[in-house]
């Protein structure tokens, strides 16, 4: 595979600044890019006529949790096999819809929720593969893109673990335990039936409460918390966001309910524990996708797909405060793993 990910990536930005619009700055990333590699030894014209495929990678901007996605990425790719496409990553304020032009774009990857909503937006052709999205928010997007019309491939590896993963979570954590809660917003009714489904095959029995956009959330929190052995969080921005996460967390605290959560950012602010993914893992998988496709030749995309590989965060202090054990983390993993049959 030709790695051109950081390289297109700078000379993307700084063309951008050269017109309005950064149609300089994608052509010269394209062409600069085939004269910077060492591997590019033939004349650049059959260099170009030689590259069926171009995968184009979109993230929000460049930079932390972005960059760990791209340098994942491009490593699964070619390890899986896209050693015969271009990959070309460009900043999403630096593109247009000229960018869908290319009848040699094979994908495009959007990395971020504020890219996936701009290429829906601009792209009508193209297959899109949506990253580091929740999957509340992607299907906001989709309802949104399909009814503006156009025809195309969309899916997506969510953010959001299955919750059947963080059911197992709890089960694990707290084997003797028979009920847990959660609160659900408006975003996230449509999880009831996964929940009741989830905690029933763990032989668990699962409380929900519903809150709406004007609501305040100590009403629900405190109905699904009576007689509650653990209390999911899920992403929903109306249940926890930055105004109630900490009354949440306080409250579940002085009850002396652990909270499951979503995030390593949640469990260091005061949840026993989480299940999530980071971007290295999300991007490995993509690049395994994508590199699955390119070796195919048909890029029909799945389904959208929840994180494959994933990892366990656990307060201690919370953990200790509260009487519980907790078993290492790497066991935690490797049992979650065996149970769904994912990676790590």
């Amino acid at each position: 595979m030709v790695k051109q990910g950081n390289i297109t990536g700078r000379i993307s930005r700084a063309g951008a600044h050269a017109d309005g619009h950064g149609r300089v700055g994608l052509f010269c990333a394209l062409v600069c890019t085939f004269i910077l590699l060492p591997s590019a030894i033939l004349p650049i014209g059959l260099v170009l006529a030689q590259s069926p495929a171009t995968i184009i990678v979109v993230p929000t901007k460049f930079g932390g949790a972005y960059q760990e996605f791209i340098k994942a990425f491009q490593d699964s790719f070619a390890a899986s096999g896209g050693n015969t496409a271009a990959v070309t990553v460009v900043e999403s304020g630096n593109i247009d819809a000229s960018l869908f032009d290319n009848k040699n774009t094979r994908l495009i990857v959007s990395v971020g929720t504020a890219a996936t909503q701009k290429i829906f937006e601009l792209n009508k052709t193209v297959p899109v593969l949506s990253t580091l999205v929740p999957r509340n928010s992607f299907r906001i997007l989709e309802e949104t893109a399909r009814k503006q019309g156009g025809l195309y491939f969309r899916s997506a590896i969510h953010l959001d673990q299955p919750i059947s993963r963080h059911m197992g979570l709890v089960h694990r954590i707290l084997p003797n335990k028979k009920t847990v809660s959660v609160v659900l917003g408006p975003n996230t009714r449509f999880l009831e039936k996964e929940l009741k489904s989830a905690a029933g095959n763990e032989g668990m029995h699962i409380q929900i409460e519903t809150m709406g956009y004007a609501q305040r959330l100590i009403g629900p929190l405190n109905r699904a918390l009576e007689d509650s052995d653990a209390f999911i969080a899920v992403p929903d921005s109306v249940v926890s966001n930055r105004q109630t996460v900490q009354n949440l967390l306080l409250t579940t605290y002085r009850q002396r309910v652990p909270v499951i959560a979503y995030s390593r950012a949640y469990v260091r602010a005061g949840a026993l524990a989480a299940v999530y993914s980071t971007p290295e893992q999300i991007g490995r998988q993509a690049g395994e996708l994508v590199g699955e496709l390119m070796r195919s030749n048909n890029w029909s995309l799945p389904a959208p797909l929840h994180p494959k590989y994933f990892s366990v965060e656990v307060n201690r202090d919370v953990a200790r405060s509260l009487g519980i054990i907790v078993p290492p983390k790497k066991d935690i993993e490797r049992s979650l793993r065996s149970a769904s049959g994912e990676g790590s």
